[in-house]
């Protein structure tokens, strides 16, 4: 598989990184960073807080965040090992030191070896084989929950913004969390979640979506 460099220029940084030869996952995200969608440049980072990546893919947005705020540190996960290989050369590549990448899927519960799926060698994005089986090409990622990773992963006593995009897994994790978790609602200042789909005429969306409002009011983007 063919690993090439990229380069890109966001709000006055210059950064790299790195994606397989004809893997179309990441052009949607740098449009969105073109497009401001994570409002990062909104954020009162303060030194000592933490960004927490969920789905991070190839590391965009925690690339991003480490440039732009070298004084926090960035938790990155993704149960893609070519994805996390790639983040890995760009933060050598950008001398980022300010980031701990884990091939690890963040979920509902900790569990091995589960299998995530997606269409092609070169292509990063992946989804749980429960979620979809009509992929091809899989990968197997062990599975925290996300009040293990919580209580053993994240060195801060809270996180400053959770980004988390896990291609429709978002659904049993939020579900996980008010059940059994809800003390964790209030350790998270700033959220930004994918919702797949967005469309409030599927019931299980709306009810998510009417969940994090709830919980997280005008510091919540989708």
């Amino acid at each position: 598989m063919d690993i090439l460099k990229h380069k890109i220029e966001l709000l006055g940084q210059n950064f790299f990184f790195f994606a397989p030869a004809g893997d179309d996952c990441f052009p949607g995200t740098l449009a969105g960073m073109k497009k401001n969608d994570w409002k990062l440049d909104k954020i009162d980072f303060k030194s000592g807080d933490a960004f927490v990546d969920i789905g991070c893919n190839i590391g965009l947005i925690s690339l991003f965040v480490a440039r732009l705020f070298p004084y926090v540190q960035v938790y990155s996960f993704d149960p893609n090992p070519v994805a996390i290989q790639c983040l890995k050369l760009a933060m050598v590549e950008n001398n980022l030191d300010n980031i701990k990448p884990y091939h690890l899927a963040i979920g509902e519960e900790d569990k091995y070896d589960v299998e995530f799926v997606t269409y092609s060698e070169n292509e990063t994005c992946t989804v749980e084989k429960t979620i979809s089986n009509l992929r091809e090409i899989k990968y197997l990622s062990n599975m925290l929950s996300f009040g293990t990773m919580f209580d053993n992963l994240i060195e801060e006593d809270e996180i400053k913004y959770l980004k988390c995009d896990i291609e429709g897994g978002e659904f049993k994790l939020f579900d996980y969390i008010k059940e059994f978790r809800p003390d964790i609602f209030k350790n998270i200042e700033y959220l930004h979640i994918e919702i797949h789909p967005f469309d409030d005429s599927n019931p299980p969306t709306k009810k998510l979506k009417d969940l994090v409002t709830k919980q997280f009011g005008n510091k919540v983007f989708f």
